[in-house]
């Protein structure tokens, strides 16, 4: 069975500091839509948080456990039902829940312009 999936940091991507000016956004994936990291940013592990420097409009973005573990995995997959499908085997998650909290976790970075999806 895989880790539990956390409720707390697996979805929030929150700027350093704490403000939100982006609001939550869910897009509408497809299984065949793409996603790719943009070149926006810079990133550093700092403790358990994966630290994402926006180049363009400075802020400091942050991913916590789940939400960092979908982010590295971007480097690998580049579809949503495969995105979906390496988040189950590695959490033990409904696949619904999985899926809703993956589009508003990408949502979150598409609107910051951190990933781009088609």
């Amino acid at each position: 069975m895989g880790r539990q999936w956390r409720r707390h940091g697996r979805t929030r991507l929150r700027p350093v500091e704490r403000t939100n000016d982006a609001g939550s956004f869910n897009l509408d994936l497809r299984n065949d839509s793409t996603i790719r990291k943009t070149d926006n940013f810079v990133e550093t592990v700092v403790d358990d948080e994966l630290v994402l420097l926006h180049i363009v409009n400075g802020k400091f973005y942050s991913l916590k456990e789940t939400g960092r573990r979908a982010w590295e995995l971007l480097d690998d997959v580049d579809r949503f039902d495969r995105l979906v499908a390496a988040m189950q085997d590695e959490y033990d998650v409904a696949e619904a829940t999985c899926r809703e909290q993956l589009e508003h976790l990408l949502g979150d970075l598409h609107e910051r312009t951190l990933v781009s999806v088609k």
